[in-house]
Parts: structure tokens; sequence; C-alpha cells
């Protein structure tokens, strides 16, 4: 395996305001295929919970959190799950990731409501955020 590349005390590019500060802020398009990587960050990578063919949903949850420092993964929009797959990161490897083909929709998945945080118990609480 190769080196992880780093970047000891950061870089600071020009901004190049100039290009664009006159414009209006634009919405970017959403991509053809959303590919979410299902490590998150130095801790366990997610458990992949959606198969290929599966319609899922904004925000609802495609990777379960499967270690003591991990974190469940969500679909950042509508769509179809094209493939589950190790898929190129930044870091340099390849990571296991879940491929969506937007539907154009960006619906998001039914949550469970609003509620007073006061009247959850503890266990209600870390339900809902997760």
């Amino acid at each position: 395996m190769g080196k992880l590349k780093t970047f000891p005390a950061g870089i600071h590019p020009p901004d190049n305001k100039q290009w664009s500060a006159h414009l209006p802020i634009e919405e970017c398009p959403l991509s053809e295929e959303l590919v979410i990587p299902l490590a998150q960050h130095i801790g366990a990578p997610a458990e992949p919970c959606v198969e290929k063919g599966a319609q899922v949903k904004k925000g609802q949850v495609i990777g379960n959190a499967k270690g003591f420092v991990s974190v469940p993964v969500h679909a950042s929009s509508s769509g179809e799950v094209l493939a589950v797959e190790p898929r190129p990161h930044p870091t340099g490897r390849s990571l296991p990731s879940v491929v969506i083909r937007p539907d154009g929709e960006d619906a998001w998945v039914e949550g469970p409501g609003e509620a007073d945080p006061q009247s959850l118990g503890a266990d209600e609480v870390r339900d809902r955020i997760r």
C-alpha cells in the first residue's frame, strides 16, 4: 500500500475572487452518479445495508455503524443504487462505497416527526440522532 498524502501546515492558495465576486450564487446540478464512501473518518467503515437496484431517499441510512468508532452513512439524494463496491478515494485507496444514480426528485426519507427533547428518554434521543 502506498503512503498517504498529507498537508503539513495546510495550503493557502490565492482566492481569485475577482472571477466570481460579481456573479450571483448558483445551485450546482446533481452529478449523474453519486459515490458515497462507507468510511467517513478514521474509524471502522459502515456496513452497507442496501443492495444494487434498491430505491433510496435522501437522508436514508445506506450503511450501518459496525465498530466502536463508527457512524451510520446516509444517502445524499434520492435515486437508485447502482452498485455497492470499492471505489477510488482521495486518500489514494479504494474504499467500500455505495453508488447512487439520482432521480432528480431529491425526495427525503420520512423522519420520526417533531418532539420535545425534554420529553424523550436518552435511548430515544440517541435513536433519533442516528
